[in-house]
């Protein structure tokens, strides 16, 4: 039997389900069943990693996607960077109700520099993976029309203010919500301000709510 709503969560590439975690509580208590799946090869070992590819990432998320559809009448889907590509992909094939993209990148450029710079690690099979993935997604946000909430750190140096801009610009959604947080880095929900964002999330989805009602 289905219940009433569900959410995805999604994590970032390199990240894990600590980034996304503050945001199961306050959406359980609104009665959402949560789905927070660890992505392939995300240990915390680098050599899990090197050894997935973008297309595992996906269907790990399909996966924890699929029990969802068969537990829940409608899906949100949130998702951390990378994540956020996945969301997108994911709600090209499936009935999904909105999307929540948090600093999610749509420049491979930020991504090598960040890299490069000493200011993030990654695998170098890991970057080429993203590219990818990147790659088969931008094209495909023309075709979101779903409500869109786009949150954005202004000092995320992965994604930047530009790729938020990007994801307004690109996808046609009559219904795109930008919010933009100061000093909270890349993983916005485990920062100073994640309850914040944790908020505005869940009256994001009220306001979805009432107008279905």
């Amino acid at each position: 039997m289905q219940s009433g709503y569900g959410c995805l969560l999604i994590h970032g590439l390199g990240g894990g389900v600590h980034e996304i975690t503050p945001l199961i509580k306050p959406l359980e208590e609104r009665g959402y069943i949560v789905a927070a799946p660890s992505l392939k090869g995300h240990t915390g070992d680098w050599k899990d990693l090197k050894t997935t590819d973008y297309k595992q990432w996906i269907f790990s998320a399909e996966t924890a996607l699929l029990k969802l559809v068969q537990q829940c009448k409608k899906i949100f889907i949130v998702g951390q960077g990378m994540g956020g590509l996945i969301a997108i992909e994911l709600a090209t094939r499936y009935n999904i109700e909105a999307l929540v993209c948090i600093n999610t990148p749509t420049y491979s450029r930020y991504i090598i520099s960040t890299v490069l710079s000493g200011k993030g690690r990654l695998p170098l099979a890991a970057m080429k993976n993203l590219r990818v993935l990147l790659a088969k997604v931008k094209p495909l946000m023309p075709r979101i029309k779903i409500p869109v909430k786009i949150a954005q750190s202004e000092d995320d140096g992965t994604s930047r203010k530009a790729s938020a801009a990007y994801l307004m610009k690109h996808i046609h959604s009559v219904v795109k919500q930008p919010s933009y947080y100061t000093n909270v880095g890349h993983a916005i929900l485990i920062s100073k301000q994640g309850q914040e964002l944790a908020t505005d999330i869940v009256r994001f989805f009220e306001m979805l709510e009432k107008v279905e009602m």
